[in-house]
């Protein structure tokens, strides 16, 4: 069961692990988040974790679309002070949740996402 914040990041780290993308926590401004990310072509994912209200969150799906080189312009973004983000990003809600929520429901909106956008490992 996740009954915390705390159990939600156990689960996702979990997630981030066995499907091999990155896990981020409070990734914008104190959100107190959780935040699955990875490239599926040349958009950057991402799956968004919200605390909502007292005893819940809400999942969504971001997706970074970017005109050119965009793994550059994402770690240009991330390194240099003062550079714009120059990504077109879409967002659709996908599921809101009560705590506690069960594990297995959290890890099939995960693998229904990422099992759909995830491009295969480089060799």
């Amino acid at each position: 069961m996740v009954n915390s914040s705390e159990d939600l990041g156990v689960v996702l780290k979990s997630a981030a692990r066995r499907y091999c993308v990155e896990c981020g926590f409070n990734t914008h401004f104190e959100a107190l988040n959780w935040e699955l990310s990875w490239w599926g072509g040349q958009v950057r994912h991402r799956l968004d974790f919200q605390p909502v209200g007292v005893h819940g969150f809400a999942v969504t799906h971001y997706r970074d679309t970017y005109p050119r080189w965009p793994r550059f312009l994402r770690w240009a973004r991330d390194h240099i002070p003062y550079v714009p983000s120059m990504a077109r990003v879409e967002f659709e809600e996908l599921h809101r949740m009560a705590m506690p929520a069960e594990e297995k429901k959290v890890m099939e909106i995960v693998d229904s996402v990422i099992s759909v956008t995830k491009e295969e490992p480089r060799r």
